[in-house]
């Protein structure tokens, strides 16, 4: 069983990264963050570093295998009220996490056809964009670094985008 850390101070640096949520969500660390069980799931299942989650306590109970197969270092606990004012918005879902930006991929890996989106800073926007790519079979895509990263969203991982 894992060690959680009860967040009782608002302030913490470690917290600094869920604050900024609704910023461009690539930090200057590659990092980024995923906001839904769906999403944090498919990165625990994955091979992306996961630095923290910032959960409340029925995630961390419901997910505990799942959790425990990674050696994350920072499992904060913490009701929604609080994680909706850690993020200055209300919150939807339980859970949200911290990941590493895996290393990019050359264009050799990408697929013939690609899409280069430029300038667009919405998350709303990217996940409209991608999601119509799927529906024409476009599976690969290029971004500058101000945008809103794709592993932070549940429709990129789930397209394969």
């Amino acid at each position: 069983m894992f060690n959680l850390i009860k967040i009782d101070d608002l302030e913490i640096p470690e917290l600094k990264i869920y604050h900024t949520l609704r910023d461009n969500a690539l930090s200057k660390e590659s990092s980024f963050i995923a906001d839904s069980p769906k999403v944090v799931n498919l990165l625990l299942e994955s091979e992306i570093e996961i630095k923290s989650i910032l959960a409340t306590r029925e995630y961390y109970d419901e997910f505990t295998k799942l959790i425990d197969s990674k050696n994350i270092s920072k499992l904060y606990l913490a009701d929604k009220k609080l994680m909706s004012e850690i993020v200055g918005h209300k919150i939807h879902h339980n859970c949200m996490a911290h990941g590493v930006r895996p290393s990019p991929s050359s264009l050799d890996e990408l697929d013939d056809n690609i899409l280069m989106i430029d300038n667009i800073t919405s998350s709303e926007n990217i996940g409209s964009i991608t999601r119509s790519m799927a529906g024409f079979g476009v599976n690969s895509f290029l971004s500058s670094t101000y945008s809103p990263h794709h592993f932070g969203m549940w429709k990129y991982l789930k397209n394969g985008c």
